[in-house]
């Protein structure tokens, strides 16, 4: 990818995000359950 697509880019981001963020809500979920 020699030419930079901040729209692609963006969209990478974008998808990286929210996995990241689904990874941290399941790991605080897995927290939460295990200590009740």
């Amino acid at each position: 990818m020699a030419v930079f697509d901040p729209v692609a880019h963006k969209a990478d981001i974008d998808r990286r995000m929210n996995s990241a963020v689904d990874a941290l809500k399941s790991d605080l979920a897995g927290l939460r359950t295990g200590r009740a």
